[in-house]
């Protein structure tokens, strides 16, 4: 069995999907919202692989606010749809096999795809 992770590009930096939690939202009803909002797939079946936070997640938006994120990676194996790239948000969807990534990935990203290669034994 082959595994992929998704890779959207947003801007010019690589990026994986995702967003806020709406109010009364669990995580995993967030995933599935934000999975199809950004990339028209339906999601079945997430299995909660891995919880990222530190200081690789602080950011500051344009408006100036700071924020610490908490990135959260579930494993997804099971999906209904094609890749809709709407333009707004990426420039471009596809998947990639987790052995061959782009090479211009931001390295917190880099880390956490080795990690599940490992941990699937890929």
């Amino acid at each position: 069995m082959k595994y992929y992770c998704s890779y959207v590009q947003i801007l010019t930096a690589g990026a994986l999907f995702g967003g806020a939690l709406e109010y009364n939202e669990t995580l995993e009803d967030a995933l599935k919202r934000e999975v199809y909002e950004e990339t028209g797939l339906i999601i079945k079946n997430p299995e909660l692989f891995r919880t990222y936070s530190g200081p690789d997640f602080f950011q500051i938006y344009p408006n100036g606010d700071q924020v610490h994120g908490v990135l959260v990676v579930y494993i997804c194996r099971e999906f209904n749809g094609e890749l809709v790239c709407d333009q707004t948000e990426s420039k471009e969807l596809r998947f990639f096999p987790l052995d061959e990534l782009p090479s211009n990935l931001p390295s917190v990203i880099e880390r956490m795809t080795f990690r599940i290669r490992i941990e699937l034994l890929i």
